[in-house]
């Protein structure tokens, strides 16, 4: 599960290469790294429209951070993925 969610971030990344800067992540553990913090914190925001709550890292606020639980379904997975893809989407738009 946890290179099915990488790999649907890495699509993410390779979607929006301005925005969204790094993906990475082991086993079901995911950074997901902006370019701008207050393009992460609109994207968070986004999610949590969507019902998906998220949350940057400690210490960077670039840093959106990933932890579904372990019995994540693929179709959880899928949902996570197109909620983000839609909230950057969301906020690129906004921000033009």
């Amino acid at each position: 599960m946890g290179g099915y969610l990488l790999d649907g971030l890495t699509e993410l990344k390779a979607r929006f290469p301005e925005q969204v800067v790094d993906v990475r992540g082991l086993g079901l553990l995911t950074g997901i790294e902006f370019a701008e913090a207050d393009f992460a914190s609109l994207v968070v925001s986004g999610l949590a429209a969507r019902g998906v709550i998220a949350a940057y890292t400690l210490n960077q606020p670039r840093v959106l951070r990933g932890e579904p639980p372990l019995i994540v379904t693929c179709e959880e997975a899928d949902l996570f993925l197109t909620a983000l893809r839609e909230a950057v989407e969301q906020t690129g738009s906004l921000l033009g």
